[in-house]
């Protein structure tokens, strides 16, 4: 086992912690201006990284969300999927394709793929499955006509 690897719960934990923070100084007065806000992850990838894959508690992950994120919930959430077998390559072709996390073997990366696949299926109100082995520009017209259905923008 990795000594630099923190436990699911207290990884989630950290990330709470870090949302917070970024809740209170960037999102919310950004939203209170009437700005729109778009993240990198939120609480999905808790829920995917931490709960599902990692083996933190689905209730204490949904706890820690309502105290922390409270009605400051995402409108839309698009989740770029993608096969295992294309990601990988993809990903050790980053500069930080070995952080903790990203590391960690393809059974949990497909646990994660599967988590927020169920994400997805469990909250269509608000979450959009993106295939994300399109081309780039195919995949950024198909995010921002999810973007403008979704949200209303024609």
């Amino acid at each position: 086992s990795d000594v630099f690897a923190w436990p699911p719960l207290a990884e989630a934990l950290l990330f709470f912690a870090a949302r917070v923070d970024h809740l209170e100084k960037v999102i919310r007065p950004a939203i209170a201006r009437g700005a729109w806000v778009i993240c990198d992850r939120f609480s999905d990838s808790t829920r995917a990284y931490q709960a599902a894959a990692g083996g933190a508690l689905n209730e204490a992950i949904e706890q820690l969300d309502a105290m922390c994120v409270g009605a400051t919930q995402p409108d839309l959430t698009l989740i770029l999927d993608l096969p295992l077998s294309q990601a990988l390559p993809r990903r050790n072709g980053r500069p930080d394709a070995r952080d903790v996390i990203e590391a960690r073997g393809s059974d949990y990366h497909e646990r994660v793929r599967q988590a927020f696949l169920d994400i997805a299926r469990l909250h269509t109100e608000r979450c959009v499955v993106l295939d994300a082995s399109a081309p780039a520009t195919d995949l950024s017209d198909v995010a921002m006509a999810a973007i403008e259905t979704r949200l209303g923008l024609r």
